[in-house]
């Protein structure tokens, strides 16, 4: 017994590597003023590097199911994090910078004209920037947990042409050796 908890204290103890890799599950939606897309799921894969005990980068790639409509159903995005280090809770928040593919807003109500929908998901740019709040984020030495993400965004070309949310619901993020 007193092996487990000594093993457990120096893995909480342990110092949070500076580099690692994080893989998430979560869903992307995007919402103009007569439509919206369906919530995507898919899958979310990134390096993150520390740059300070507060300040984390994140590089990734989030992938969906291909569509019809998204023949490239993914998304590139950078992210700057601030952290508060609380024990092993660590609450993040920052903005997100990305591209994405996964910016059709779908079929609009029959009570529309169709022509509508090309002219409004023209107007829907793949660029788009985003805060993303990460409240349930707990590190366990070299591993990190978080679940609940929340990403919210518009596109970029032109500014509010449609939002954009993205669900985290986990990921886990470990810290690779030096």
């Amino acid at each position: 017994m007193l092996v487990p908890c000594a093993l457990l204290l120096a893995l909480l103890a342990a110092e949070p590597p500076a580099h690692g890799v994080s893989l998430g599950i979560g869903t992307v939606s995007y919402v103009s003023i007569f439509s919206g897309s369906p919530w995507r799921p898919g899958l979310d894969l990134a390096y993150e590097r520390d740059l300070s005990p507060r300040w984390l980068l994140r590089a990734g790639l989030r992938a969906a199911l291909p569509s019809q409509r998204t023949p490239v159903p993914g998304e590139l995005y950078a992210q700057l994090q601030l952290r508060a280090v609380l024990g092993v809770w660590e609450p993040a928040i920052g903005p997100e910078l990305g591209v994405s593919g996964l910016t059709d807003l779908g079929a609009l109500p029959d009570s529309l004209p169709p022509e509508l929908n090309d002219l409004e998901q023209l107007r829907v740019s793949p660029l788009y920037v985003a805060i993303a709040a990460a409240p349930l984020r707990f590190r366990l030495g070299r591993f990190t947990l978080s679940a609940l993400e929340l990403h919210w965004g518009t596109t970029l070309v032109p500014p509010g042409a449609a939002v954009r949310f993205h669900l985290g619901f986990i990921r886990v993020s470990a810290g690779l050796p030096p």
